[in-house]
C-alpha cells in the first residue's frame, strides 16, 4: 500500500469521528477531550462567569486504534503500546469565546506520515 491510499483510507477515519474538522490543516489523526473551562459570562451586569473541570475519565484514542485494526489486525498489544509511546503526541489548548469564556482541551495526535513510515519500516504493513 502507497502512502497517498494509507492516508486517504486514515483521513476517512478521522473524517467518520470528527467531520471535517481537521487539526492546523495538517494530516493528523486525532481526538480531543474537553478538560474544563469558563462558562456563564456574558455582555449582562447579572453575568457569572463560573470555571468548571471536567472530572469524566478521558476517552481512549479509539481514532488510532480503528486505524491499526484495519491494517495490522495481528499485531499484539505490545507492539500497539510501543507504536503509541513512539508516536502519539499530547498538547493543550484553549480555544477563547467571549465575554471571558472558554473551554479547556487535551489533544492526542498522530501524523499520518509518521504513522505509515513507521509501519513500513517495521514491516506492519508493505509498502
Amino acid at each position: 500500500m502507497n502512502y497517498n491510499d494509507f492516508k486517504k483510507a486514515v483521513m476517512k477515519f478521522q473524517q467518520d469521528h470528527h467531520g471535517d474538522k481537521t487539526f492546523e490543516g495538517k494530516d493528523i489523526l486525532f481526538c480531543t477531550y474537553n478538560t474544563g473551562g469558563v462558562q456563564g459570562g456574558s455582555c449582562w451586569k447579572s453575568s457569572n462567569p463560573q470555571a468548571y473541570t471536567n472530572l469524566k475519565p478521558m476517552d481512549e484514542f479509539e481514532e488510532f486504534y480503528s486505524v491499526l485494526e484495519k491494517f495490522t489486525p495481528n499485531i499484539s498489544f505490545l507492539q500497539v503500546k510501543k507504536m503509541e509511546k513512539e508516536l502519539v503526541k499530547n498538547v493543550s489548548n484553549t480555544e477563547r469565546e467571549w465575554y471571558g469564556n472558554c473551554e479547556d482541551f487535551y489533544i492526542r495526535y498522530v501524523d499520518v506520515k509518521e504513522m505509515y513510515d513507521y509501519m513500513v519500516k517495521n514491516n506492519l504493513i508493505s509498502e
